[in-house]
């Protein structure tokens, strides 16, 4: 069961220059709000009651107003700067917490939409170079390669025929570890990380419900056949955290899972009515889920039904 509790901006728009424009990705950190404003090349902040705090690029954001052309993920680092993920620049963006001067790393177009952010390296990406996975990008903007001293899964391998770095999601999972998503085989990767130097030292899978997997790839092959050529990822969107993965399937009436490292963990599934819209990304937080419709972030109380 669930109940409507508020949305941002409220009642869908705050004046004629704050409203959204086929947002798409959302974090939080504390009482901030972050969206992605795509089409308006901006990212909108708010407090979690419902105020607006600020508009980062855009024609009323601060600094250059071209510094967004169409965010579409957006991830707080754990001191709060926020990061946000433009494919129309090929560019990470990093706007630190209290203001100051952005800060621009560059990052191939395709990995831009599934970047994470690790504890200490900071952005990290899928890279495409033969033997190494990961590519962070420090905020002095210079690249910092991570090779792998472990053997990388032949599936993760990049090809003509086989993934490219576009259909990987990465995010930050617990300190000294980052998430890795193949959204085309319905996959989860744990990469261990040490730091000094900076190297992979582990990689393993995480299990993902079989339910979820036939599910998804059935979705993928009606995707396929509906659109001939067309290659549909199976999830739009992937965070991780201290306890687990949240996943946010493309098609079908699921809104979000939540799959617990543990193979024996409860697994936390968000429905949706067939005749509701369907949400671009979700996330739970004690009892309550965020859904980010194209016009606004909304935010439901959910319990278990008796």
């Amino acid at each position: 069961m669930s109940e409507f509790v508020q949305e941002l901006p409220p009642g869908g728009i705050l004046s004629h220059d704050i409203f959204l424009e086929r947002a798409r990705g959302f974090d939080l950190f504390g009482d901030t709000v972050a969206i992605a404003d795509r089409l308006a090349g901006r990212v909108q902040l708010f407090r979690s009651k419902g105020e607006h705090i600020a508009t980062l690029g855009g024609p009323l954001g601060p600094g250059d107003p071209e510094i967004l052309q169409s965010p579409w993920r957006v991830e707080f680092a754990p001191d709060g700067t926020l990061w946000v993920g433009d494919p129309g620049r090929g560019a990470l963006v990093g706007f630190p917490l209290g203001g100051g001067e952005p800060q621009t790393a560059q990052l191939p177009v395709a990995t831009t939409a599934g970047f994470g952010v690790d504890h200490v390296l900071g952005p990290v990406g899928a890279s495409a170079h033969p033997g190494f996975l990961l590519t962070a990008y420090a905020v002095a903007d210079r690249p910092l390669n991570i090779p792998s001293e472990v053997p990388l899964p032949s599936e993760l391998a990049y090809g003509p025929d086989r993934i490219s770095p576009g259909h990987l999601v990465v995010s930050g999972g617990r300190r000294g570890e980052v998430i890795l998503l193949d959204a085309i085989r319905t996959s989860l990767w744990r990469i261990g990380l040490e730091y000094e130097p900076p190297r992979i030292v582990d990689i393993s899978r995480i299990p993902v419900p079989a339910w979820l997997v036939k599910s998804v790839r059935a979705d993928m092959e009606l995707m396929a056949e509906a659109f001939p050529g067309a290659v549909a990822p199976g999830f739009k969107d992937m965070r991780a955290g201290d306890r687990g993965v949240w996943l946010v399937p493309g098609l079908d009436t699921i809104d979000g899972v939540f799959v617990p490292y543990e193979a024996d963990g409860r697994v936390t599934v968000l429905w949706r009515d067939p005749l509701q819209e369907e949400a671009w990304s979700s996330r739970v937080l004690d009892d309550a889920a965020w859904l980010m419709y194209p016009a606004s972030l909304r935010l439901f109380t959910i319990a278990d039904e008796d």
